[in-house]
């Protein structure tokens, strides 16, 4: 406005004017000064403003920052060196091939406390395992809290979890599960707390157990992170909002409160003999010799501290098995669920369902000797599970000492070619065993067909009576290459096609060689047992007729188990 009547005044030439004129301009820009002096020193001020609240959010996190630390130093959590140099390994390692389902990471570090410490550093894991991760982490999808990751005590189970922290800090995870911010790892029987953070990498902390209270553990309240509880003794795992997996032993107080209300079990197998024989290598300094573990096997099973245990250790184990055989009570509830641990073990298919069988030959037979006929009249009940417990035994059973080798048998014919059949039992040659037999239990398909297979070219089974493994179609047993056992406890059992199928299989290279007998053992009335079908029988007969014919002869008979030890043939 000021420049303006400036420039008016000079127009008119009026000197007067003119000069007002330029005092207004003046004024105008002394304020102009002043407003932006104002400006900056309001800048200055919003500055130092700005430098205050940097350096109150400084205060601030350092306030944090002092307060954890604090917090962690009165708790007694510190960080771990050789924690943190386990779980960044962790998240790199990669698993090795070494067959029948068995794997090794061959770690240089581990988890800094015991037992882990004492059983090495290389992490083994089996199929078993690798399923019971499997059906954990299905199940907490389908919004399952809380799981019991079940076995007998001495397989491995606490070796196990480190195969759930690889999973968890590797990345081979399913894809619904979150990368966890932090992983709470109670080692119980070595006494530490570890607690592993993912910030700008993984890190580990440890703490005296003595000093953990998991209730008060902030990372725990976030159903992300993750708690592995490694149990030792009976100790209780708090229900919190973390995902919580604990390996603990069949002992029902152990698990039972644990999984009420959101929880569930899976279950972890006995090591296998084949998964033994290829595994001894990567034991860390095992005190008995390969060949001392596999002859251990048949009496123990596969216990894994059992069997690399010292000879004085491993003759208390036998010792307490068959005090635990002795008691007909105590062993009732085996039969369902509750284990007893150093006769039984769980089988699985999946990992979520598990059964139990007894865990060696040597068990089955100290339980038989201790209480034969209670067994054979469990054997006969109207249960699922009856022929399934037939069957545990009765290989043992026809390897050891006392029980008879010489049973009455009857020959199966159907009279009739066609329609319905017309069953005929008669009288044949006694079935006899020969003394000496050892049993082998296959623990896959592949090996028991490999073993027979090869026992066909070779001419002989050398003196072993040949397990299946369990839900093998068509034979429980090969008493010899060509003689076939199966059990049962119904007047009734299939002849499966599968199994004629592998019989034309194994035996196609040597047709009419041999001859093959299929006997049944019942413990029924075998008067009166006869196969499912006329027409699965038939095709059995086939095998021995016409121009495609395999053996020269097939022969079927049932036979029947003693009712009662007083009812046996002296040998």
């Amino acid at each position: 406005m000021a420049v303006r009547l400036l420039a008016r005044a000079e127009e008119s030439g009026d000197a007067k004017k003119v000069q007002a004129a330029e005092r207004k301009v003046q004024a105008a820009e002394r304020k102009v000064e002043r407003a932006e002096r104002k400006v900056e020193k309001a800048k200055k001020e919003v500055e130092k403003a700005e430098r205050k609240v940097e350096r109150a959010k400084k205060e601030v996190k350092e306030a944090k920052a002092s307060g954890r630390t604090k917090e962690s130093e009165a708790s007694g959590i510190k960080d771990d060196s050789d924690a943190t140099a386990f779980i960044q390994e962790l998240v790199n390692a990669k698993p090795k091939d070494l067959g029948e389902g068995v794997q090794v990471f061959d770690l240089k570090e581990c988890l800094p406390a015991r037992p882990y410490d004492l059983s090495g550093r290389k992490l083994l894991t089996r199929n078993t395992t690798r399923q019971a991760w499997k059906a954990t982490f299905e199940l907490m999808k389908d919004g399952t809290e809380r799981v019991a990751m079940l076995g007998i005590p001495g397989i491995g189970k606490s070796r196990s979890l480190a195969l759930g922290l690889w999973h968890l800090v590797s990345g081979h995870r399913p894809d619904w599960i979150k990368e966890p911010e932090a992983i709470v790892f109670e080692a119980r029987e070595g006494g530490f707390v570890f607690v592993f953070t993912n910030k700008d990498g993984w890190k580990g902390q440890s703490l005296p157990i003595g000093k953990w209270d998991a209730s008060d553990c902030e990372h725990l309240r976030n159903s992300d992170n993750w708690y592995l509880v490694d149990t030792y003794g009976k100790a209780t795992t708090y229900k919190l909002p973390a995902k919580t997996v604990k390996a603990c032993s069949p002992d029902r107080e152990h698990y039972t409160d644990f999984v009420k209300s959101g929880g569930a079990c899976v279950y972890v197998e006995a090591w296998k003999k084949a998964e033994l024989e290829l595994a001894y290598v990567h034991f860390a300094q095992p005190p008995v010799d390969k060949d001392t573990v596999l002859r251990r096997f048949q009496d123990v099973g596969g216990n894994l501290r059992a069997l690399l245990d010292d000879d004085g250790s491993f003759q208390k184990y036998l010792q307490d098995q068959e005090v635990q055989a002795a008691d007909w009570k105590g062993l009732q509830p085996a039969f369902g669920h509750v284990l007893l641990t150093k006769l039984f073990t769980y089988v699985t298919v999946d990992g979520k369902i598990g059964t139990a069988q007894v865990i060696s030959p040597k068990a089955a037979e100290v339980i038989a000797d201790k209480h034969y006929d209670k067994l054979a009249d469990l054997w006969t009940k109207n249960d699922p599970r009856s022929r399934c417990w037939f069957k545990d035994f009765l290989g043992p059973l026809l390897t050891c000492s006392w029980f008879p080798k010489k049973f009455d048998a009857y020959h199966i014919t159907d009279k009739n070619s066609i329609g319905k059949a017309n069953w005929e039992r008669t009288p044949c040659d006694s079935l006899v065993i020969d003394a000496g037999l050892q049993l082998l239990r296959c623990d896959t398909k592949d090996i028991f067909e490999r073993k027979w297979s090869q026992a066909v070219k070779n001419g002989s089974l050398e003196k072993c009576l040949l397990q299946s493994p369990e839900q093998y179609l068509g034979v429980d047993y090969l008493l010899g290459l060509n003689h076939g056992i199966s059990t049962t406890t119904g007047p009734k059992h299939s002849i499966a096609k599968s199994f004629l199928e592998k019989l034309r299989d194994i035996f196609q290279h040597c047709k009419g060689q041999y001859s093959f007998t299929l006997s049944f053992f019942t413990t029924g009335d075998p008067t009166k047992f006869a196969p499912e079908s006329g027409q699965e029988f038939r095709a059995f007969m086939e095998m021995a007729r016409g121009p495609n014919k395999v053996f020269k002869n097939v022969h079927v008979q049932v036979v029947q188990v003693p009712k009662t030890r007083n009812s046996m043939e002296k040998v």
